[in-house]
């Protein structure tokens, strides 16, 4: 591992253990230097301001469960990321309840993108006779932006909900749910 990448990581535990103690909100650049051994300048070699370090965090993490995710997989995905999420409630609860919706809007712009391959994807699937001839075929790209905007709305409002129940729920209940409801909407739309 580089020394940048040793450096980033001290920076993240350090930032995701704090977030342990408090808020996101109150912790302060400082705090995130001093807890773990580094300077200020060190700090801002790396990173920006502690936005820029949430997310280096978020998309690390986020990337590693996310990366080869399909049609196919994405419950499997949202399952895998979910027991990330309770493994390291501390820190995803201190970010989700800040003031600012930082997790929320990037976990809503993740879902995007991702629900957007999906939708090409079905219709690639489509075009390759893998699905019936009309699936997917018949979306222009408003209303692909508009789909994808909806069900990641609706995705993300899920596992927040759940996170701020306190993450009681099963989360390989959770995952099928969504995706025996999102099936069943697909199939009404395109079948």
């Amino acid at each position: 591992m580089s020394n940048s990448a040793i450096t980033k990581n001290a920076l993240a535990l350090s930032l995701k253990q704090l977030t342990g103690r408090m808020n996101f909100d109150k912790i302060t650049i400082a705090d995130i230097t001093e807890s773990c051994g580094l300077n200020r300048q060190t700090f801002y070699y790396h990173f920006t301001d502690k936005l820029d370090l949430l997310y280096w965090i978020y998309d690390n993490e986020a990337f590693a469960i996310t990366k080869d995710i399909n049609i196919s997989n994405w419950d499997e995905k949202l399952k895998k990321f979910m027991r990330h999420m309770r493994r390291d409630r501390d820190f995803y609860m201190g970010t989700i309840k800040c003031s600012d919706n930082y997790f929320e809007e990037y976990l809503y712009g993740v879902l995007k993108v991702l629900l957007r391959k999906g939708i090409d994807e079905i219709r690639e699937m489509s075009e390759n006779d893998e699905l019936p001839d009309d699936v997917g075929q018949d979306m222009d790209e408003d209303e692909k932006e508009f789909m994808s905007s909806f069900f990641s709305h609706a995705l993300c409002g899920m596992i927040l909900e759940w996170a701020m129940s306190g993450m009681k729920e099963n989360e390989n209940k959770l995952a099928d749910t969504l995706k025996q409801f999102v099936m069943r909407l697909l199939h009404t739309k395109f079948i």
